[in-house]
Formats: structure tokens, C-alpha cells, sequence
């Protein structure tokens, strides 16, 4: 800001002017005095005539000369009043005021005036005592009279620091009557806060439902000082946003400096509120201005309000145990699981779906804004079932019709890793022998609500779950052929020569670091590969792990004992599968001292009937755990 001037009022007369006027007229009355001198000599004659004459104009001298004197003494006396008043000016008050204080006095002045002055909703001796004060900088001060006082008539006089007002100063004039010297006095002095640059006041919003009664640091604060913002209502849900209907006022502070203590009620009820960020609060409207609504659906359907998808961060969500259906009965008796979504403080209408896969979900109900939604297919179970070809399958007791049977059967990848017997080997190539893949029926079944109970039978005899699992709302059975004595001999001995031949390629191994026993470890390797079929996955496996065998120690001596057939399978005339359990006690030297081992486990065989001659087509050897590999 520019630097204002002292503006004091300029002299209108000194006692050097009123001497000058003085001398003036003493010139004009010595040329009066010259020529009256010819006026006498000329007339001499004629007063001595007229006696009369000579009297009345000595009268006027003396009366010339009273009135002289008296002109002159009010002069004097009217400048002497000049001089004498001069001194009580306000202009003069004002700089003794100024000049009288120094820094500490102006910062004390602060201190005792700011409380006078702030608003109630702020305390204001601890921002004058703490803040304020401390910050109080000031330099060469000058001072300008208000043009048009505006308080109460008085003077008031603008104070700046280095041309930047800082204050403002009401002075009043205690004297009486006019010939009186003014006595001036302080009044009031007010601080200006644009001063204090150097002190950050952050602004404060505070955001109320419209028609709220808003206390800051406990005063009440009037309704005129809403700011004259149209903002969003920040305390309606996501699902409203945008929307007028919570209208709300907003107020703003940019002179509190304290994080203040903030309070509302609306229509006599307390109102609950946010601190939003640092600088920003808002209320909430009360329950009884808002309303929930729940959406119930089944796990796994995602629900929308308003086109946006509910989550626990938008919502609350528990789980609930749904009813079952007609195809449910004397099933495992669980309960289907839904979704209860609760969504809060809501204003008006709002459009709720629901989805699975994008696809929409029907709505069953929205009485009193309980919204329901069906079960879409998508979460009703599906039952993949494998039995042996002419089972009869039960669900949940009931028995399933041949006619719900896949066309065609289940195929060798439909087997492939499933849990029957065979399935545990690597038969999606199975095929390319006639008559080895075992005849299986498979079904798919759905519209259950709750897991199924299945069983099935054959030839009245009731078949073993070879196994089942369970993910979403998928569910597989697989139901294996019953365990009866199929093998002869010869199928007896296709398979433990197998085992022993395998068994004597993993304790024959060696021949890495023993050059002597690598024709022996060969013909075992050879033999394994002899039983086998080449080019499938079992061969290739085998060849894959000459090397690795071959690193492992070489044994003196191991004995292949309690050797055991154990779940014979027979599938069809040319497939059939068995695990072959056993014990083999192993000897071998380390650092001269002989070791004995144990290695127990099984080997599952799956042995198929290739061009007259039972070969193994896989294996799956399974050491027992903390056994000798």
C-alpha cells in the first residue's frame, strides 16, 4: 500500500503575517500624518475662527486611538486562541498516541483490545495472547483521518506500518464549549487481520441439513453468515450423489485460528457429524429424514444400487440361510447361503438390480424397500456325475431317468484324472485301443439349491463314491466299478513283474559312479520299458527318468518282500487296473559300514491289452512318506 502523508491541517494565519500587517498600517498613518500636516497649515486661520471645530476633532483623535487599541487586543487575544487550540487538536492527539508507544505497548494494546472487538465464536485472548501478538511487527507509522467516520460520528484516524494499514483508532473530544482546547481521548482501536500475513488463518467449512442450528465453540451462529455456495450435500450416500434431495448450508470461517469445537441440531435434535480432511465438518441428517433399504440375493449375485455396485465398503452384508427347494427334499439338508445388503441413509427412490456374469437377475419383491431377487441358474447346483454304463443314480433319494443320461457316455477325457480307479492315470489317449476305455454314463443334472446327496447302484449292489468335489456351485461324483476277483493268474503276474522290475531300477541305480553295474542297470531299465507301450505317457515318463535314477546310490542287496495285490478293477476285457503294495529292506556300503533302509509304498498299474499281451499304460508310483526314495 502507498504511504499515506500526516495530513495536518495547513496554518491559516501566524503572528508573523499579523506583524506584517501590523507595520503595513503604521506606513499608511505616517502618510496620513504628512499630509494632515498641510491640512493644519491651511486651515490654521480658519480654527482659529471657529473655536467649535478644533474641539470635535481632538474627540475623534482619542476616539481613533481607543478603537485602535481595541481592535488590535482582539487581534492578539483571537491569535493566542488559535495557538492555545492548535495544541488540542486531534491531529496533534493522534501523533502524541502514535509516538507515545513502542512495540511492546502496541503488542499490549493488541492483547487488550482483540477480545473487545473478535467475534464470540473464537477465543480471542488466546489467539490475541499466543499468536497474534508474538507476530506483531511494525515500522514507521503514519496516520490518516476517515473521510466519512463510521463510528457513531466520531473520528476515526487509519493507522499504517510502513504504508500497510494495520489499525483503525476512534478518538472522542471530552471538552465543553467553544472557547474550550479540546481534550481527545482513545475510544477504541480495532486491529486489522489483513495485517497478519504472516499468520495462517485456514478457512473452516462447516456443512449443516438445511435449517440447522449451527454453535461453534458453543455460540450460536446466526443464519445471515451462511455463505452464498451451492455445494453437494457430502453426507448423502454415493448412490444419491448428485441429487437435490438433501439440500444443506454451508458456512464459512476464514478468521478462526483454533480447530474449533462444532455443534447442530435440527428442530431440537442432536446432530451426528464428520470431520471431513483437516478444515471441513458436516452433519448428518436425522434417521427420521432418511431410510434403508436391504437387498437380498444369493451368494455370488452382485447387487447395484443406483448403477453402482454394492460393496462392504458401501454397504453393510451378512449372510443368512436361504429355503430350499422342491428338488431339495431329503437332500444333505444344507441351506442355500444369501446375501443381505443394507445400504443407509438414503433420501429418496433409488434403483436396485442385481447381476451374475453381467447377466440380470429377476426380482421376485420390493414391498417396504425389501428388495428380493431369484435364484438365477448360474447359482443353483450343478451335478457332474461319471458311473459305470447301466447304474442307477439317485439325487437327494430320488431316482434320475436313464433319458437325463449325456448321449454318447463319458468320453476317455472325461475320465482322464477323475477320481475312479483309472481315472488316476494318464487315459486321454486311451482310445486309440479298441475296447480299453471302460464304459462309463455321465449325467448333468442342476437346479438345486443346496448341495446334492447322490448315490448310485449297480446290479442292486451299491457302488463306492470314488470320489467328489465341490467348487462354487459345481459339484463332480464319480462312482468306480465294485472290487471283485477279476484277475487270473496271468494278469496277476503282468502286474507284480512290473513291480518287481520297476522296484530293481530304482535300487539298482548306481551306474553313474560304478561303470561295473551299468549293464545291469540298463537291463533293468529295459525291462520296465519291455512291459510298456511305446509313445505313451507312462514310456515317456519312464525315459525321462534315466538319469535321475541313475545319480541315486547303488544298493548290494534289497529284498522284495510282502509284496500284495490290493483294489483289482477290471473295466472292460482289455483294461484293468490294481495297486501293487510293497516292503523292500536295501543294503548298501557308506564310508566302509554297511546300511540297511526300508522303502515302502505301492505302485498303481493300469494294464490294457495290446496286440494279445497285457502292458502297463501307466503307473503311478507313491513312495510312503519318511520311506527310503
Amino acid at each position: 500500500m502507498a504511504e499515506f502523508p500526516k495530513n495536518r491541517p495547513q496554518d491559516i494565519g501566524s503572528k508573523e503575517n499579523i506583524n506584517s500587517m501590523s507595520e503595513t498600517g503604521g506606513s499608511r498613518r505616517e502618510t496620513t500624518d504628512r499630509i494632515g500636516v498641510g491640512i493644519d497649515a491651511s486651515f490654521a486661520r480658519g480654527r482659529r475662527r471657529h473655536p467649535r471645530s478644533d474641539g470635535l476633532l481632538k474627540a475623534l483623535t482619542v476616539y481613533f486611538c481607543l478603537g485602535f487599541l481595541l481592535v488590535s487586543s482582539l487581534i492578539v487575544a483571537f491569535w493566542h486562541f488559535i495557538e492555545i487550540n492548535e495544541a488540542g487538536t486531534a491531529e496533534a492527539f493522534v501523533e502524541k498516541y502514535i509516538s507515545g508507544k513502542d512495540i511492546e505497548a502496541w503488542r499490549q494494546q493488541l492483547r487488550l483490545n482483540l477480545p473487545n472487538t473478535y467475534p464470540d465464536y473464537e477465543d480471542a485472548s488466546r489467539l490475541a495472547y499466543d499468536v497474534l501478538s508474538p507476530a506483531l511487527e511494525l515500522g514507521e507509522i503514519t496516520y490518516l483521518r476517515r473521510i466519512s467516520p463510521s463510528f457513531d460520528g466520531y473520528p476515526v484516524w487509519e493507522l499504517f506500518s510502513d504504508g500497510v494499514h494495520f489499525a483503525s483508532l476512534v478518538i472522542h473530544d471530552k471538552s465543553v464549549g467553544f472557547f474550550t482546547p479540546g481534550e481527545w481521548e482513545a475510544m477504541r482501536i480495532e486491529f486489522d487481520f489483513a495485517y497478519f500475513d504472516n499468520v495462517e488463518f485456514p478457512e473452516y467449512r462447516v456443512i449443516v441439513p438445511a435449517g440447522a442450528v449451527l454453535k461453534v465453540n458453543g455460540t450460536e451462529i446466526s443464519p445471515d453468515m451462511k455463505a452464498d455456495l451451492t455445494v453437494a450435500y457430502p453426507a448423502i450416500s454415493l448412490f444419491e450423489s448428485g441429487s437435490a434431495v438433501a439440500p444443506c448450508d454451508i458456512y464459512v470461517f476464514d478468521d478462526i485460528y483454533f480447530l474449533p469445537a462444532v455443534s447442530a441440531t435440527l428442530e431440537g435434535e442432536v446432530l451426528g457429524f464428520k470431520q471431513n480432511g483437516e478444515h471441513e465438518f458436516f452433519f448428518y441428517y436425522p434417521e427420521i429424514a432418511t431410510h434403508s433399504i436391504s437387498v437380498t440375493l444369493p451368494v455370488g449375485v452382485d447387487a447395484y444400487v443406483s448403477g453402482i455396485k454394492l460393496t462392504e465398503e458401501l454397504a453393510s452384508r451378512e449372510e443368512i440361510d436361504g429355503e430350499l427347494g422342491q428338488l431339495d427334499d431329503g437332500g444333505t439338508g444344507t441351506l442355500p447361503r444369501l446375501s443381505v445388503w443394507t445400504v443407509d441413509n438414503l433420501f429418496g427412490e433409488v434403483e436396485v438390480e442385481a447381476k451374475i456374469d453381467d447377466n440380470p437377475v429377476a426380482l421376485i419383491s420390493s414391498d417396504g424397500g425389501n428388495y428380493k431377487f431369484d435364484t438365477p441358474a448360474e447359482c443353483k447346483y450343478t451335478v457332474t456325475v461319471l458311473v459305470p454304463a447301466g447304474a442307477e443314480l439317485f439325487v437327494n433319494g430320488r431316482a434320475i431317468a436313464q433319458s437325463e443320461r449325456v448321449p454318447g457316455g463319458a468320453t476317455a477325457e472325461d475320465i482322464a484324472y477323475g477320481f475312479t480307479a483309472i481315472g488316476r492315470y494318464e487315459v486321454s489317449e486311451l482310445g486309440v485301443i479298441e475296447g480299453a476305455v471302460p464304459a462309463f454314463d455321465k449325467y448333468i443334472l442342476t437346479g438345486y439349491l443346496a448341495e446334492p446327496n447322490v448315490t448310485a447302484k449297480l446290479n442292486g449292489e451299491k457302488l463306492p463314491l470314488a470320489g467328489k468335489s465341490a467348487s462354487g456351485y459345481e459339484v463332480r461324483c464319480d462312482f468306480d466299478y465294485s472290487v471283485g476277483n477279476v484277475f487270473n493268474g496271468d494278469r496277476i503276474a503282468a502286474a507284480e513283474k512290473f513291480a518287481d522290475s520297476y522296484l530293481s531300477y530304482i535300487c539298482g541305480g548306481g551306474a553313474w559312479n560304478d561303470p561295473a553295474n551299468e549293464k545291469a542297470f540298463n537291463d533293468n531299465y529295459n525291462a520296465i520299458k519291455a512291459q510298456m507301450i511305446e509313445g505313451t505317457a507312462g514310456y515317456v515318463g519312464v525315459m525321462e527318468s534315466y538319469r535321475d535314477v541313475n545319480l541315486m546310490p547303488k544298493y548290494d542287496s534289497f529284498i522284495i518282500g510282502d509284496k500284495r495285490i490290493v483294489a483289482p478293477v477290471a473295466y472292460t476285457e482289455k483294461s484293468l487296473s490294481c495297486r501293487v503294495e510293497f516292503i523292500v529292506t536295501r543294503t548298501r556300503t557308506v564310508d566302509g559300514a554297511e546300511q540297511t533302509d526300508t522303502l515302502t509304498g505301492s505302485i498303481s498299474v493300469l494294464q490294457v491289452l495290446y496286440k494279445g499281451e497285457w502292458r502297463v499304460w501307466s503307473f503311478v508310483y507313491s513312495p510312503a512318506e519318511n520311506s527310503g526314495q
